[in-house]
């Protein structure tokens, strides 16, 4: 590393980022089955370890076992995430369209096509 790098947090931390980006990316493959959802877990992993990095102490860890950390950590909060947002939806989505049970079996049977066919959309398409 160049003296001024040396210095300079952001510099360091920069060049100690791009050196072992190949940790990040690993767990970002390892996480997200889409590409678009990868680019944002390796930004929010690039966040968080920023915020984090006072904390970096080579004396108990090197560098490349502090960030794989970060990033898990990282990647495990957006799974958890991702799954509240799954659940939380899905229990609005019970409780959109009740099937009255006193209604015509024809009625019935097309609000349970409609559920279905809801459920089949992309989230943001059921959102709206």
């Amino acid at each position: 590393m160049n003296a001024p790098a040396a210095r300079d947090p952001r510099l360091r931390f920069a060049a100690l980022l791009d050196q072992h980006r190949g940790i990040v990316l690993k767990i970002a493959r390892g996480y997200c089955a889409h590409q678009e959802d990868r680019l944002d877990l390796i930004q929010d992993i690039s966040v968080q370890a920023w915020d984090a990095f006072d904390s970096f102490d080579p004396a108990r860890a090197r560098f490349s076992t502090w960030l794989y950390r970060v990033a898990l950590n990282v990647a495990i909060s957006q799974v958890r995430r991702q799954q509240l947002r799954q659940r939380h939806h899905a229990v609005l989505e019970e409780d959109t369209l009740p099937v009255d049970e006193g209604a015509p079996a024809e009625q019935q049977h097309a609000v349970q096509q409609l559920e279905a066919a809801i459920r089949m959309l992309p989230p943001l398409d059921r959102a709206l």
